[in-house]
């Protein structure tokens, strides 16, 4: 017998095996694989090409974990076929989800996540360069992948579902998919925010709206929102009085945008949506923002309180301090600094602040006794001294901002008054357009913007 000729039955007799059995595609080792995967072949290409379609999740399917790399490599068959992973999120997160092949074929596989009733939450395709990765949000929950290869192709498949910037884009309310007591998709299940506090929120593939119910106590607050677009368009802000029939906001906020609202003493309903309308929701979405509820956070006020030890002491102070311009940069401007030794909380009465390097060294504890004193001097001295970050201070519509022109209408000078004084504006921190008379600041010591009322 020939060699061509037994080529030909190795060919025909290996396609007729990967025919007959639903498992018969050997699944190769993988980066991540601790077992081979299911090989599935009922399912229509028809559930493919509609999203709107819920497809059926097998029972058998293979574990993966985010994050890692997931390889798997097949032979030609003469049948599509379906092989499943299946995820677990404890918390709601921004993925990036990517893939690359190696393929002997024009055929190109596709890969889709679902939630576990059959709901398609994103797609991508190897091999198409504006499409072979994508970005999702997804709420907590249980979530299956599936890999589509087309019949008479073979090579290879990696993917990866990494997590984006975890501690930077993230929920402050965590929700559930499969627990409808955690989700805060309507008024009636809103969840309550308060002044002073910053939030963090996600929207995305299943996830189009959140619904907070805020409380200000203060004669008047400065509402703040900002946000972040990894996929889409701008979103809405509304905000409503508790009857929900008086709207004070309704602002679709750009990636990067400062949306500012002054709100009086009073209870209010504030929804953030992707939605185009009250029925229109848009899952082809995905956004990290940030509410500030007061405003003062993120514009003349410190955040991020946090404690550090130094030998016997332990100091709580605020790490971020706002840009504090030509004013004084005193004790009282870094908010309250407590240094807790032997079981004993006492308030730092006295400290030298350097402006320069950004650092803290305390001279004095209220009510500590002398040796205290002179320990805690010793110890926040050279490469113990307390250090702090400055962050922007952040224009808002309640600022006072003066502007001087030059006769040709273009900007010369921009002031801004911060903490009781002028601050006058680098031209590199800060740009205007005429059409729209706004100031938008940039840089490290100011951000935000303002529209002049002549």
């Amino acid at each position: 017998m020939t060699s061509k000729r037994i080529k030909f039955l190795s060919i025909v007799i290996g396609t007729a095996f990967l025919a007959s059995s639903a498992i018969a595609t050997p699944a190769l080792a993988g980066t991540e694989s601790i077992s081979e995967p299911v090989v599935y072949e009922s399912q229509s290409l028809n559930e493919i090409s509609d999203a709107a379609s819920n497809v059926t999740i097998p029972d058998n399917t293979e574990s993966y974990t985010i994050n890692k790399d997931k390889t798997y490599s097949f032979y030609e068959s003469s049948s599509d076929r379906y092989i499943w992973y299946k995820f677990t999120l404890d918390r709601t997160i921004i993925g990036n989800f990517t893939s690359s092949y190696e393929l002997k074929s024009n055929s190109l596989p596709s890969l889709y996540i679902f939630d576990k009733t059959g709901t398609e939450m994103c797609d991508i395709y190897p091999g198409y360069a504006d499409s072979y990765a994508d970005y999702t949000a997804l709420r907590k929950g249980t979530y299956y992948i599936r890999l589509y290869i087309p019949y008479g192709i073979s090579g290879s498949i990696t993917f990866n579902l990494s997590e984006t910037e975890p501690d930077k884009y993230y929920q402050s309310f965590v929700e559930d998919y499969e627990d409808a007591s955690t989700l805060n998709d309507s008024y009636t299940t809103s969840d309550e925010i308060t002044q002073s506090t910053a939030y963090h929120g996600i929207l995305g593939s299943n996830n189009s709206v959140d619904w907070y119910k805020l409380n200000v106590t203060d004669a008047a607050a400065d509402f703040s929102f900002t946000q972040t677009v990894f996929k889409g368009y701008g979103i809405h802000v509304r905000i409503y009085d508790m009857s929900r029939e008086e709207k004070y906001a309704d602002q679709e906020v750009s990636n990067g945008e400062v949306f500012n609202q002054n709100l009086k003493k009073g209870s209010y309903y504030v929804e953030v949506t992707n939605k185009l309308t009250s029925d229109s929701p848009n899952p082809e979405t995905v956004h990290s923002y940030i509410i500030n509820p007061d405003g003062s956070e993120s514009s003349d006020k410190p955040s991020e309180r946090a404690t550090e030890r130094r030998g016997d002491f332990q100091f709580t102070y605020y790490h971020l301090i706002p840009f504090w311009g030509r004013s004084k940069l005193a004790l009282s401007s870094l908010g309250e600094i407590t240094a807790s030794y032997n079981g004993v909380e006492y308030k730092v009465s006295k400290a030298t602040v350097n402006k320069k390097k950004h650092t803290i060294r305390i001279r004095s504890l209220e009510g500590a006794d002398k040796s205290i004193n002179k320990a805690v001097k010793k110890i926040t001295g050279g490469s113990g001294v307390l250090t702090f970050t400055v962050k922007p201070y952040i224009v808002t519509a309640v600022s006072k901002v003066s502007i001087k022109k030059k006769k040709d209408g273009t900007v010369k000078a921009v002031k801004v008054t911060i903490n009781g004084k002028p601050y006058s504006a680098k031209k590199n921190e800060f740009e205007y357009d005429s059409s729209s008379k706004t100031i938008t600041f940039k840089g490290d010591n100011i951000s935000g913007s303002y529209t002049i009322n002549d």
